[in-house]
């Protein structure tokens, strides 16, 4: 005996169906999210992409990574310009999108704009400045590695202006010095205006690394480690 499938049955299987197929087509055409990531230990840079909900930015499927080499990075591995650590410890946002349309710009884009940089040629700018200026290339690089790995991306421009018209390797240390002792105590100060003595500390510590007598972050370290034991003492006696 046929059993009659009843209309209004048909009309609801068609209605899910099809609204299940719009919403994949709306997950797949308005949903994609991708972007660029940076790992400050290698200098390696990985695409990913997942799937979201459209409007509530719900992920419904699983990060994808697609690992990029670029020739800067083999060079700087090669000549060993910086100290490695693989796998990365942490990777950092350039960029993300949603769709076509940038929503995020993350701190690390900041490198990404300069090491991208090409000349007038069309030619990768530090690529070139690398292989032209190796003695100054083996002062620079490991100077913005570790301000990668330490994410003080916004600190990385005046190295990259101060190396870029940079002729003598006694001179760019000495200008590489000054910046970072200035730019590393004026954070230490902005430490101390928000209580922070521990972090205050660590980034004078930072400026002594650089210009050992400087007066100004010897005063600072000295008042912070001073703050930092009276706080200590109250949280003894308080026990």
């Amino acid at each position: 005996m046929n059993r009659r499938i009843h209309p209004q049955f048909v009309r609801f299987s068609i209605w899910v169906i099809g609204g299940v197929f719009l919403l994949l087509l709306s997950i797949v055409v308005f949903g994609n999210v991708h972007g660029l990531e940076f790992a400050p230990d290698t200098f390696a840079r990985r695409y990913y992409s997942y799937f979201e909900l459209p409007i509530a930015h719900v992920q419904v499927w699983p990060v994808s990574h697609t690992p990029q080499t670029s020739p800067l990075q083999r060079l700087l591995q090669n000549k060993k310009y910086m100290t490695y650590s693989s796998p990365p410890k942490r990777w950092d946002l350039v960029a993300s999108y949603r769709g076509s349309s940038l929503f995020t710009l993350g701190p690390a884009e900041v490198l990404r704009r300069y090491v991208d940089a090409v000349d007038a040629d069309d030619k990768p700018y530090w690529l070139t400045w690398t292989k032209d200026h190796p003695k100054l290339a083996r002062i620079f690089w490991p100077e913005i590695a570790d301000l990668a790995q330490q994410q003080h991306y916004s600190l990385m421009p005046d190295l990259f202006d101060a190396a870029s018209c940079a002729k003598d390797p006694v001179l760019l240390r000495s200008e590489l010095n000054r910046i970072l002792s200035e730019k590393y105590e004026s954070l230490a100060n902005l430490q101390i205006k928000l209580e922070r003595y521990d972090v205050a500390e660590g980034l004078y510590n930072k400026v002594l690394e650089y210009e050992p007598t400087r007066a100004a972050s010897l005063t600072g370290r000295a008042a912070c480690r001073k703050r930092l034991e009276g706080m200590k003492t109250k949280r003894t006696d308080g026990h």
